[in-house]
């Protein structure tokens, strides 16, 4: 595999990662995990403009679709584990050029969310990493998966007309990981907390009840749900515990998730992980933000029945990364969080 990385700028502490589409053109935006600023670039990578200045604290970040004006879903003023209990999601409207801000609802803790779709209708999820605290890395008050059926239009709301969230899964600790992904023709969302890993399934109808399902019982912080191996069955690429160094491939054995492989390089503070397919081939990207700091390639090796990682960059460190193809390249963006650097890897030549 060949790949050429371009940087694209420095941004303190850049964190979430999105791809915004308005006036008929695609973008890709960066915002920061502190009190700083959300970039957009072009899918070349050059700088476009600041979409806000602040205030950050942005875990999360999604446009949201079908709106009159362009629409960006955000976390905000979610700064730490130990300095969210002040965070909303929020939403900003482009209008007239600008960006407007405005509230969809308050939820203390809220680090994780996507709105996923069944039967045209639409639905956020939303997962809060803990409830409360009392001090530094108090994980007593367990955090939450809450969930909100969501009309076309959310500028119905602001600060004084919020969204209304019904609590899902309650009892989640260190509640981090969030995948969304189709499965049986309409989406899904699955969850990564010390408790294990949960697929959360919206209502068939827009009236109805929502359920869920435990996939795994053992901690994690982060994980894709695909089928690497092409058996027709997905498996689950983990990181544990949370921001932990380990990284595993779980298997549907018996009705049951086994795990059927671990890597043998400690990798600490694992976080960044995204899908890539090529050639209807699933792959994960993936990195880690001490030691080395860095941003590999996961595959399963059908020839020796193992899995492999192939390096794409060092010393960078990753905190999320985002596929995109662009015209018949296919290319990563990543928030090196370690390094205040927002980067563009432009995959040249791949060897499946």
């Amino acid at each position: 595999m060949i790949v050429t990385k371009k940087v694209l700028g420095e941004l303190n502490k850049c964190y979430a990662l999105a791809k915004v589409e308005f006036d008929g053109k695609e973008y890709l935006a960066c915002a920061a995990e502190k009190e700083d600023p959300c970039y957009l670039y072009d899918y070349e990578g050059n700088f476009k403009e600041e979409l806000w200045d602040g205030p950050g604290g942005v875990m999360s970040l999604e446009q949201y679709p079908n709106q009159a004006y362009p629409t960006l879903l955000a976390t905000w003023k979610f700064y730490s584990p130990n300095n969210g209990a002040d965070s909303k999601i929020v939403y900003y409207l482009r209008k007239d050029g600008k960006w407007e801000i405005h509230t969809l609802c308050k939820l203390p803790f809220v680090h994780r969310f996507g709105v996923i779709e069944r039967n045209h209708q639409k639905y956020i999820v939303a997962c809060t990493l803990k409830s409360a605290h009392a001090f530094k890395d108090d994980w007593t008050c367990p955090g939450r998966v809450w969930v909100a059926k969501l009309p076309e239009d959310i500028s119905i709301y602001d600060e004084d007309h919020q969204l209304e969230l019904t609590p899902l899964i309650s009892g989640l600790t260190q509640n981090h990981g969030f995948f969304k992904t189709e499965e049986n023709d309409y989406q899904i969302a699955i969850i990564g907390a010390k408790n294990g890993i949960y697929k959360v399934i919206p209502p068939q109808e827009s009236d109805g009840e929502w359920s869920y399902e435990q996939l795994l019982d053992e901690p994690t912080s982060d994980m894709l749900y695909l089928d690497f191996d092409g058996d027709g069955q997905k498996e689950l690429m983990a990181f544990a515990p949370f921001h932990g160094d380990t990284l595993s491939v779980y298997k549907l054995v018996n009705n049951q998730y086994q795990k059927v492989w671990q890597d043998s390089m400690k990798k600490p503070f694992l976080h960044a992980i995204y899908p890539l397919e090529i050639e209807g081939v699933q792959y994960g990207i993936y990195g880690y933000r001490k030691e080395d700091m860095s941003l590999y390639l996961f595959k399963y090796d059908r020839e020796h029945d193992t899995y492999t990682s192939e390096l794409i960059d060092t010393k960078a460190g990753p905190t999320n990364a985002l596929v995109f193809k662009d015209g018949d390249k296919q290319k990563i963006f990543v928030a090196n969080r370690e390094t205040n650097e927002i980067a563009l890897y432009t995959i040249e030549e791949f060897v499946c």
